[in-house]
C-alpha cells in the first residue's frame, strides 16, 4: 500500500526534474527501507519500555544491527513478515534476558560467544539471492565484520568490568541469533 505512495512520490520527483528517471527505483527502495528501519527501531524501543528494559533493547538493537548489516543472513520475502519476525525476536530476547538466572548468565554468554564468534567469522558475509556479493564486497564486508566484532567484544569486556551481566548476555545472544540467521540463509541458498 505505501509502496504505491512512494512510487507516486518518486514519479513527482522525476516529473519535476528533482531527480533523474534512472534513480526512481532507488528512491522507492530508499523510502521503503527508511520506513521499515524506523518502524523496527520504534517497535524495539516500545517493547523495551513495555518490558522495563529500555537500555537493554537499545543495546540489543545496536549490537545485533551493526553486525547484521555486514554479515547478512536470512531475509524474509515480505517486509511485513520481516517486521513481525524481528518484533518477535526482540520480545523473546528481552523475555529471555529477564528470566535467565543471574548465576547462569555469564556461563551462557560465554557459550554463545564460543559457538557464535568463530562461525560468524567463517560464514559471513552471506549473500542473499536478491543481493549477490562480488569478491571486493566480500573482502570489504569481512573487514567490517572483524572490526565490528572486535568493537563488540571490547564493549562486552567493559560491560563485564562494570558488572553489567545482562547487557553482556544481550550482546552474546545477539551474536547467537545472527549465527542462526547466517545458517538459515546458508542452508536456503544451497
Amino acid at each position: 500500500m505505501l509502496i504505491k505512495q512512494f512510487e507516486k512520490l518518486a514519479d513527482v520527483l522525476v516529473e519535476n526534474e528533482t531527480c533523474p528517471a534512472e534513480n526512481r527505483d532507488f528512491i522507492v527502495y530508499g523510502l521503503s527501507s527508511a520506513l521499515e528501519l524506523s518502524l523496527s527501531i520504534i517497535t524495539t524501543l516500545i517493547l523495551g519500555s513495555i518490558f522495563g528494559m529500555f537500555i537493554e533493547s537499545i543495546v540489543f538493537l545496536a549490537s545485533f544491527s551493526f553486525l547484521r548489516t555486514y554479515a547478512g543472513g536470512y531475509h524474509a520475502e515480505k517486509a511485513s513478515t520481516c517486521y513481525f519476525a524481528s518484533s518477535l525476536i526482540i520480545a523473546l530476547v528481552l523475555i529471555t534476558t529477564k528470566l535467565i538466572p543471574l548465576k547462569l548468565i555469564l556461563i551462557v554468554s560465554l557459550v554463545f560467544l564460543i559457538v557464535s564468534v568463530p562461525f560468524i567469522l567463517k560464514l559471513s558475509p552471506v549473500s542473499a539471492k536478491h543481493k549477490p556479493l562480488d569478491k571486493e564486497e566480500v573482502a570489504y564486508f569481512k573487514k567490517k565484520i572483524l572490526l565490528h566484532m572486535a568493537i563488540e567484544l571490547v564493549f562486552m569486556i567493559i560491560l563485564l568490568y562494570f558488572n553489567q551481566l545482562r547487557l553482556v548476555f544481550i550482546c552474546a545472544l545477539g551474536m547467537f541469533i545472527l549465527l542462526i540467521a547466517l545458517l538459515l540463509q546458508y542452508i536456503l541458498s544451497k
